[in-house]
């Protein structure tokens, strides 16, 4: 569940870098660091969501113990994007 998740991250790491440079050479620091904390709000939420839905899925298999109460698939944490200018 974490390791495609990390790897999109670091698939995006580059392109993030490039773009916050971009943005404070163009627009100043606040703009590159705005761009930088929307980005990790959204991936801290990705990954909090996908913690949440792990938790209920464990729940429902282990503490209810029917396992046609769980869902068929582990959650799986959304793509990471870079966020727009």
């Amino acid at each position: 569940m974490i390791q495609p998740a990390e790897k999109g991250y670091l698939e995006l790491q580059t392109e993030l870098e490039q773009t916050a440079a971009s943005l404070f050479r163009e627009q100043g620091p606040a703009a590159a660091e705005a761009l930088l904390t929307d980005y990790a709000t959204e991936c801290a939420a990705s990954l909090g969501f996908a913690y949440s839905e792990l938790v209920d899925f464990l729940m429902l298999r282990y503490v209810v113990g029917d396992p046609e109460f769980a869902r068929p698939q582990l959650p799986r944490i959304a793509a990471p994007t870079v966020p727009d200018k």
